[in-house]
């Protein structure tokens, strides 16, 4: 199975709480969804100023979604538009 052959360290950084990074993953897969509006934007904004921890998650989860995109669409020139 692929996904034994990937760390888990990936899908839970040090230093930041699986349930951080559940709820980060969370938001940005909504944020992503054609349901999310502005209200959506500035709450995912409050959530991400709320903690460092918050805010690390985020990032983290913003760049491996960004990696997942690239590794699906190497042409892309912006792999968070697909």
């Amino acid at each position: 199975m692929i996904w034994k052959a990937v760390p888990e360290s990936l899908f839970h950084p040090a230093n930041i709480s699986p349930g951080v990074v559940d709820a980060a993953v969370r938001w940005v897969i909504w944020l992503r969804s054609d349901a999310a509006d502005e209200r959506d934007i500035a709450a995912f904004t409050h959530w991400c100023a709320r903690s460092g921890e918050h805010e690390r998650a985020a990032l983290e989860v913003i760049h491996f979604w960004s990696l997942l995109a690239m590794a699906i669409h190497p042409d892309c020139d912006d792999p968070l538009a697909s």
